[in-house]
């Protein structure tokens, strides 16, 4: 059954649902650059648009 006056906010609550706060904590320590004699290793980074209001990503694949 669809409530069509019901927010994604009081569908949850219906639910029993509950979305923590917050980001969650990194499960590790991460170096997003390692430098190696004449390489250079790069982890963990993203394409992110900077020009974008919300951060979106510049490349999709």
């Amino acid at each position: 059954m669809e409530y069509p006056n019901m927010t994604p906010e009081k569908k949850i609550e219906s639910l029993n649902l509950v979305i923590p706060n917050g980001k969650p904590k990194a499960l590790g320590s991460y170096v997003p650059i390692v430098n190696v004699n004449d390489l250079v290793f790069i982890s963990g980074q993203l394409p992110i648009d900077v020009n974008s209001p919300s951060n979106d990503l510049k490349f999709r694949g």
